[in-house]
């Protein structure tokens, strides 16, 4: 059995390959677009993933100096309190020093004032007895 192609035949079969070829070279050029397209939001998402890494490592270097200078400003307070300690106590113990000494001096005016009325009437004048 033969076969016979008449020129309608081989004019249709030359329609379609060319039609599959037109419908090939579409297909390639949006390849070739979407391709492109991909590139292009490829190399955005790595200039943006640069950006925020670049955001991320400022973002924690601010949070390290801040945190640094937060620890130095504490130090500096304790040293502070410490010091104000040191001085209040150091008051403390002058100040119990006097009291231990006035004490003492009022023992002695309180001898004196049984014997001598005109101290009496001086401190009685300052209401001091």
């Amino acid at each position: 059995m033969s076969m016979i192609y008449d020129n309608q035949d081989c004019a249709k079969v030359y329609m379609e390959l060319k039609e599959m070829k037109n419908a090939i070279r579409q297909r390639d050029t949006s390849i070739l677009i979407h391709k492109d397209i991909i590139d292009s939001l490829i190399r955005e998402k790595q200039q943006v993933e640069a950006k925020l890494s670049d955001q991320l490592l400022i973002t924690q270097q601010i949070e390290k100096n801040y945190i640094n200078e937060s620890n130095e400003v504490a130090r500096d307070y304790e040293s502070r309190i410490s010091d104000l300690k040191d001085k209040l106590d150091h008051k403390e113990y002058l100040l119990q020093c006097k009291e231990a000494k006035w004490s003492e001096f009022e023992k002695i005016i309180v001898n004196y004032v049984k014997d001598d009325l005109c101290l009496r009437d001086k401190l009685d004048e300052i209401r001091y007895v």
